[in-house]
């Protein structure tokens, strides 16, 4: 990981990203690290390093919709959280995905939940049971 732009950076700038959205009744629905780029600015001859978070394919807003729950199976399988498989849901699925993304940053891009196919992670997220690397993994 970059150190000018290091873990707690990321994740400040992901959490205050993410609030703003759901303040404006944006769900992104499909947060994980591909989806997150990091841009250099130059400033006062300092290279200032930021996040910008793409890919806004999958996002709902829910200040158009009567119902603030949403539905419907989206995302990324290893990113999605529990209430998204239940099929009723809302915004904090996204600081679900925040969390998996500041899994992967500490243990080196492994995933929390695994499986040998999609109904497998769903499971894993859902009963909590999470990988924990050991130094050998690493």
């Amino acid at each position: 990981m970059n150190n000018e732009l290091g873990f707690k950076k990321i994740m400040r700038q992901l959490i205050y990203s993410v609030k703003c959205m759901h303040d404006l009744g944006i769900v992104h629905r499909d947060l994980k690290l591909d989806n997150i780029l990091i841009q250099n600015i130059h400033k006062n001859d300092r290279i200032q390093s930021e996040i910008r978070i793409i890919d806004f394919g999958l996002t709902a807003n829910t200040v158009l919709r009567e119902e603030k729950s949403l539905n419907g199976l989206v995302g990324t399988p290893h990113y999605i959280a529990p209430e998204i498989v239940s099929g009723k849901y809302d915004e904090k699925c996204d600081i679900w995905a925040l969390g998996v993304i500041a899994y992967q940053l500490f243990s080196q891009g492994e995933y929390p939940f695994r499986g040998a196919n999609e109904v497998q992670i769903y499971k894993s997220a859902r009963r909590g049971k999470f990988f924990i690397p050991s130094n050998e993994d690493q």
